[in-house]
């Protein structure tokens, strides 16, 4: 889905994301030849062409793609979320959904420019585990905690973005890699599904407080 026919959303503050077990980021490999890179798939997103800086991308056009560090992106705090498929890249078709929720919405597979799938204004909480649900028998339920997995591998590389130096808060690029370690075809390429997730902050409890507050005093405005 190209940028200009997304409507982005800049949510304000920041998502509380759980600290997890492994540091630092795993490796992702080059892809299958014929198959698309991180960098051919953000140009597809947001459009331009995309190069890489490290574990970073930019287009040169004012979107910078930056990666967030693995013991970072594995449990998320969100008062509501929503989710939008933008690509795939695998034979498989795919669930997606949470570990609390299970599958919300499919993907079907080998849909690189045209996936559709999404799920709006999902009940949140504290540290909700994104999950992709294998509809194939070669692939397997994998989420975006690696000790939650069957093979104990991290089979999620998380990115956030900004756009002309606004940086879209509480936005995350997750991207999969389907198959399990020591699978046959498994690559590590992590393009087998691009899900952006998008979600609200839980109120401070002091917010939760003067809200409160606010109430008893209508009330007793509406007594008088």
């Amino acid at each position: 889905m190209m940028m200009n026919t997304r409507t982005l959303i800049a949510f304000a503050g920041a998502a509380l994301i759980s600290a997890g077990a492994q540091a630092g980021f795993t490796t992702v490999q080059s892809p299958f030849p014929g198959e698309a890179s991180h960098a051919e798939i953000l140009g597809d997103i947001f459009g331009g062409t995309f190069i890489q800086n490290g574990n970073d991308f930019s287009n040169g056009s004012g979107v910078v793609v930056t990666r967030v560090d693995d013991d970072d992106d594995q449990t998320y705090d969100f008062a509501t979320w929503s989710a939008e498929a933008l690509a795939s890249w695998s034979c498989a078709g795919h669930g997606f959904g949470t570990v609390q929720d299970g599958s919300l919405f499919s993907v079907p597979g080998e849909q690189f420019g045209s996936v559709t799938g999404s799920v709006v204004n999902q009940p949140g909480g504290s540290d909700i585990t994104f999950a992709r649900f294998g509809t194939e028998v070669s692939t397997q339920d994998v989420t975006t905690n690696p000790g939650d997995n069957p093979d104990g591998n991290d089979h999620v590389v998380t990115y956030t973005y900004s756009i002309n130096d606004v940086q879209q808060a509480n936005t995350y690029l997750l991207f999969f890699e389907d198959l399990p370690g020591g699978a046959a075809h498994a690559d590590f390429d992590y393009n087998d599904l691009v899900v952006e997730i998008t979600g609200t902050n839980i109120p401070e409890p002091s917010s939760l407080a003067l809200i409160a507050l606010g109430g008893v005093a209508m009330l007793r405005r509406r007594r008088g």
